[in-house]
């Protein structure tokens, strides 16, 4: 791997052979061959907040919190390929000059430590969004394992960020990223256990999963899934000038193109604004 660091842009690139494979197989679907490179653009000028634009011209633009799972309650049961997930995903990130966390194979009781730690923490105040990203197996529609075998649901994510519970991001963009299979046709039912707060309709929050519901996500044992890959290399490219809508078309043509076959699917909470990254070397103050 490969960084040139510039007040412009930052380089990383990776030259990786990919392994397809279905979350629900154990065995190779097939072979790809697919470099992966990434070159990061800032944007100059930064696209200014305004009544139809979220406001990024922060510092940081966003704090982001990783949450990867490769390792469940049982044995049989792994998600490989998430290593190279999170160096994608944190290689990016960390260029863009957004704040990050990392966390790896949290049980559910300290998963939802962990997002209740993150969800309160100061930092949030000078934030102007907040990225969280879930890598797991999916159980159904809106459940994954965390990994001690249990499940969580997509909501009880979400939920420690509504407006009333996280009065630091009120107003601000909350984006979340879900690579995982979401292939059983019944929904798991979950106790709800992950914030005390009151009931409120979420808004300025937008849910981008690798796949629609009802199919199962795709991942490479070596280098990561092709959606954490392909949306990564798109916002390297493109996310200096292009809104998060206009990247996530984008993605899902490159997606498409390329082979994988699967289609993104994207909830809308009351996400009324445009979202630049507006990427960007982080300051050192």
């Amino acid at each position: 791997m490969g960084i040139r660091t510039s007040t412009t842009d930052v380089s990383i690139t990776w030259y990786r052979y990919l392994i397809m494979e279905k979350e629900s197989a154990s065995t190779p679907q097939g072979h790809v061959k697919y470099p992966l490179e990434m070159t990061v653009r800032a944007a100059e000028p930064l696209v200014p907040p305004s009544e139809d634009v979220y406001d990024t011209t922060t510092e940081p633009p966003g704090e982001v919190l990783i949450l990867s799972y490769d390792r469940f309650g049982k044995d049989d049961l792994r998600n490989n390929g998430s290593l190279s997930d999170v160096e994608t995903l944190t290689g990016l990130f960390a260029q863009m000059g957004y704040g990050l966390q990392t966390h790896w194979n949290l049980s559910k009781r300290d998963t939802i430590g962990a997002l209740r730690s993150f969800s309160a923490d100061k930092r949030l105040e000078k934030a102007g969004s907040v990225v969280v990203v879930v890598l797991s197996h999916g159980k159904d529609r809106q459940t994954f394992y965390t990994s001690d075998g249990n499940l969580l649901r997509v909501g009880q994510v979400r939920d420690f960020f509504l407006e009333e519970s996280c009065p630091q991001m009120k107003g601000k963009p909350k984006i979340f990223l879900f690579q995982m299979c979401r292939g059983e046709d019944e929904p798991t039912e979950c106790e709800t256990d992950s914030v005390d707060a009151p009931r409120e309709p979420p808004r300025n929050m937008i849910v981008i999963y690798s796949t629609t519901e009802g199919f199962v996500s795709f991942r490479n044992v070596d280098s990561g899934s092709p959606f954490v890959n392909v949306f990564c290399e798109v916002l390297a490219e493109e996310a200096w000038h292009l809104s998060l809508d206009e990247l996530l078309r984008k993605v899902q043509v490159r997606y498409n193109t390329e082979g994988f076959g699967a289609v993104i699917d994207k909830q809308d909470f009351h996400f009324m604004r445009r979202f630049y990254f507006n990427p960007r070397p982080r300051s050192s103050s």
